[in-house]
């Protein structure tokens, strides 16, 4: 999703004016701030890389907070990769294992897809607070597993399509093949053994291949907070709620110390109430902005937490964004799980 668009948003400054996008809308001038509220202790920023995975990321942030805040890790932000949860492990919570498995909710999923943009996150926090138990960052840093293929989109499809895929397909079910181990291994810069790569290549789809091969046994213990926390999600049905329902809701959660997953953002805009690039990404504040000069002029603001990495947070503000455009380039209607957060 990253290189498809950019927000535009620029540190507030000079005369308070306002510009446009098709997206968003930003803001410079000589204000002041009032009834402002930023979640205390949020996990480090991450970047997705070129995987069309921005939900798992922005669910991570959630999780992670819920660890750090069970487990007293302050600050959250320098928490060690054993115990951070790896981004990429959760978007297999996404995704229904082969055909021929057990159907439905699982305990745990061991399908990766990593170019499904319309994953779900109220999907991801639901079936993992389960068991709520996640694998480390330390299996398969997610930032050197992005560097493989530079950070880049058509590399890492070529690499996913026509490297680790055709190494899967020509040597299924193969248990004895010295040459596979050591292909394998410059493949992705690992030290896999033997047997964890026969077990890989047991799996029975390719997408439970990559899980085996990126988080095989004994590459971590899993992190397994004393509780599991409990799901909320915002609206509970199909019946849409209104933009002033939604807001109410945001600062509802907000107020209460936890961030927020928001969904089917639209980074594009919105053309003819249709989505076309779809992100997710987490609110972790809100305040009021208002002119100096004009104290009764106001714009309310969220803090956006996005999947595209520190240096985009520093460029833009820090994530602070007009609230009231944000949420009209949400796709609609406002149903089934937009919102969604840990308790």
């Amino acid at each position: 999703m990253r290189f498809l668009f950019t927000f535009l948003f620029t540190i507030l400054s000079s005369s308070f004016t306002k510009a446009t996008t098709p997206t968003f809308k930003f803001y410079r001038g000589d204000f002041t701030e009032k009834d402002k509220v930023e979640i205390s202790n949020m996990p480090k920023v991450k970047a997705q890389g070129p995987y069309d995975i921005c939900t798992p990321y922005a669910s991570q942030y959630i999780i992670q907070h819920n660890i750090c805040k069970q487990l007293n890790i302050i600050p959250c932000s320098k928490v060690s990769q054993d115990l951070e949860v790896s981004p990429i492990y959760l978007s297999a919570f996404s995704n229904p294992n082969s055909s021929d498995l057990e159907p439905g909710l699982l305990q745990n999923h061991t399908n990766l897809n990593l170019f499904d943009g319309r994953m779900n996150g109220f999907n991801i926090l639901l079936n993992s607070s389960r068991s709520f138990a996640f694998r480390p960052e330390s299996c398969f840093p997610s930032d050197v597993f992005n560097n493989l293929v530079g950070n880049n989109r058509d590399i890492a499809i070529d690499f996913v399509n026509t490297a680790l895929s055709p190494f899967y397909q020509k040597n299924k079910g193969e248990t004895e093949c010295t040459e596979c181990l050591k292909q394998i291994n410059r493949l992705l810069n690992t030290s896999l053994t033997e047997a964890q790569l026969n077990r890989a290549l047991g799996m029975r789809s390719f997408a439970e291949f990559l899980f085996a091969i990126i988080f095989p046994d004994g590459c971590g213990k899993h992190i397994r907070p004393p509780k599991k926390p409990s799901l909320g999600f915002f609206p509970k049905d199909q019946n849409p709620v209104t933009s002033d329902e939604l807001k109410k809701k945001i600062k509802e959660i907000l107020d209460l110390d936890l961030p927020v997953q928001i969904a089917r953002l639209c980074t594009g805009g919105l053309i003819e109430n249709e989505c076309k690039n779809m992100h997710a990404v987490v609110l972790s504040g809100y305040k009021t902005i208002c002119t100096k000069t004009e104290p009764t002029i106001c714009r309310k603001l969220y803090k956006v937490q996005n999947t595209w990495g520190q240096e985009w947070q520093d460029q833009n503000n820090d994530g602070w964004m007009d609230a009231e455009h944000l949420l009209k380039n949400i796709e609609p209607p406002f149903n089934n799980g937009l919102l969604s957060w840990l308790k």
